[in-house]
């Protein structure tokens, strides 16, 4: 017959110290050699910022498309963000002591033209509301300011994050998932979030800012 096991019986107090203990020595506990420990996983942390078309609602379940950005301290990102209501008109850009005149609601296509920066240089990407100036090298000063009918705000940063793109151009587009309730009707194009990747090529999407802006006869 196998030898009974005595039972002691804890206080709550008791219970909590032996829990620890267990924990402590959970902690320090070292491999036995020859054995590889197992990695400890830092949770990774994306930008995303919403292209979607759909009518900005609380919906868990549905995928919206954002595009995709991560912190990069090693290269050098400039953007330039519009604020205002039903914005039209032209804006003044200088980048590097030149000035170009171009119209707020130009496309990405429209905007390499106007300002005729190599890839190999810049890689310029128009996204809803702002506009980055992703550097290869060593980035370039730009100002602008308000020109031909444009009676919104212009601010210009010095940013961290850099939108992702597989082909050298186009930014990489991926789904997104609402992971908390907000305000309907607030999650329009141009919002932005803190994301955590949730599935393959999916992102869960914490709270939502919403910059201020619009564009006159346009959706967003």
């Amino acid at each position: 017959m196998s030898e009974e096991q005595a039972i002691y019986g804890l206080t709550d107090e008791q219970h909590r110290e032996v829990s620890q203990v267990v924990i402590d020595w959970r902690t320090i506990v070292r491999p036995q050699a020859g054995v590889v420990a197992a990695k400890r996983r830092t949770p990774s942390i994306n930008r995303v910022m919403n292209v979607d078309d759909g009518y900005p609602v609380y919906e868990p379940r549905e995928y919206r498309k954002v595009a995709l950005f991560v912190p990069s301290r090693d290269t050098q990102q400039t953007t330039l963000q519009m604020f205002g209501k039903d914005l039209e008109g032209d804006i003044r850009i200088t980048i590097d002591g030149t000035t170009y005149t171009i119209d707020c609601q130009s496309t990405s296509a429209q905007v390499r033209v106007a300002i005729p920066l190599p890839a190999s240089i810049c890689r310029i990407t128009v996204f809803p509301g702002t506009w980055e100036f992703a550097w290869k090298d060593t980035a370039q000063e730009i100002t602008a300011i308000p020109y031909s009918d444009f009676y919104g705000g212009l601010l210009v940063t010095d940013e961290l994050w850099r939108s992702q793109t597989a082909d050298g151009e186009e930014p990489v587009l991926v789904d997104s998932i609402d992971a908390i309730p907000f305000i309907e009707g607030q999650v329009k194009r141009g919002a932005i979030s803190l994301a955590s990747p949730w599935g393959d090529g999916i992102y869960m999407a914490q709270y939502w800012h919403c910059p201020g802006f619009n564009f006159a006869a346009s959706s967003v």
